[in-house]
């Protein structure tokens, strides 16, 4: 089906490229890039567990 569409088309029936992130990924994206600058300042914790325990109180 793939060939034949090509053939008849003389085209990839799809469409190739890279989505542009929208605003809300783009400040996600910057906001790690910030914590991964300074990392000495976040909380880290021992495990999943820990974690889980803080969001709770």
């Amino acid at each position: 089906m793939f060939t034949k569409t090509v053939l008849r088309e003389g085209e990839i029936p799809f469409r190739i490229g890279l989505d542009k992130p929208n605003r809300t990924t783009i400040r996600a994206m910057k906001e790690g890039d910030k914590i991964l600058k300074n990392l000495h300042k976040v909380k880290v914790y021992d495990s999943v567990e820990d974690a889980l325990a803080k969001l709770k109180r």
